[in-house]
């Protein structure tokens, strides 16, 4: 998504994860979508994603055979996201919900947040640090397991995505409490990690970014390693840190390494091949 156009869907891409060119001269990949993007490949090799209804925030799960184009497939169940255990849904975002597919378990993970129930929005530091991550899971968009706190531990996290490297899950977040003397990792990005896709999740490790960073996306590198961006907010520019492994450790890529178009917020990254790096090359240009 970009600055002045929050929630609404971009590409830009780039063959070595690090220098990023803007496509389809700087519009919308799609009118209709809304969200906070997370694409994942599905079970039957087709892309998937979910978005929110502008006007009526209803979910939808958007599909893609192909990354060219989106089709919104259907409506995904309010009541799934709001069953959330003494927190609210917000009725217009749901949570920024993302996704992700386990082909161990042939189990979707979709994951979102909602403040505590009577904490207001104007009381800032404690909404925020109220907020905690619920997920479901289904195999078939039909059926969904109950709403569950994805975390035992009492703190806010927002922006979570689900990855997973060899036999291990990792839960990416951003701690949402707010950062001070006693608690030094506020507003920056940690992982937890887990043998199960729905938990228990360990107690999230140290600071990987600074403080005010958030919506973390991670990529596999080609000589091996992951690099993982984050966002310093709101829209002021992207950062990254990389590593051999998604436990870590993780260190600082220098700025000037990254090139990433300005305006960019909340992107999501995934791998492409070659022949698909082509086909949207092709059909959207660049700027």
């Amino acid at each position: 998504m970009m600055k002045d156009d929050y929630g609404h869907l971009y590409y830009s891409i780039s063959e070595d994860g690090l220098k990023w060119t803007l496509l389809n001269n700087g519009k919308r990949i799609n009118e209709e979508y809304r969200g906070h993007p997370d694409i994942c490949k599905g079970h039957d090799g087709r892309y998937y994603q979910i978005g929110v209804e502008e006007e009526t925030g209803r979910p939808i799960l958007w599909i893609s055979e192909d990354l060219v184009g989106w089709n919104e497939e259907k409506d995904l169940p309010r009541e799934v996201f709001e069953k959330n255990l003494g927190h609210k849904a917000n009725a217009s975002w749901y949570g920024a919900p993302k996704m992700f597919f386990d082909a161990a378990t042939g189990k979707y993970i979709i994951t979102w947040h909602c403040p505590k129930d009577g904490v207001a929005r104007e009381d800032a530091s404690n909404y925020w640090c109220s907020m905690r991550t619920f997920f479901v899971t289904t195999n078939d968009f039909k059926t969904f397991t109950p709403a569950s706190r994805l975390f035992d531990f009492e703190m806010g996290t927002i922006d979570v995505i689900i990855r997973k490297e060899g036999e291990l899950y990792y839960a990416i977040i951003k701690d949402e409490c707010e950062a001070t003397d006693l608690w030094p990792t506020g507003k920056s990005i940690r992982v937890c990690v887990s043998k199960n896709l729905e938990g228990p999740y360990s107690y999230p490790g140290g600071k990987i970014s600074p403080s005010y960073r958030e919506a973390p996306t991670v990529i596999p590198q080609k000589q091996g390693g992951w690099l993982m961006y984050f966002e310093q907010y709101p829209g002021v520019q992207y950062e990254a840190a990389q590593a051999p492994s998604l436990m870590g450790p993780w260190y600082d890529v220098y700025t000037m390494k990254i090139k990433i178009p300005e305006e960019c917020r909340h992107g999501c990254m995934i791998s492409l091949t070659e022949t698909q790096y082509q086909s949207i090359l092709k059909h959207y240009g660049t700027q």
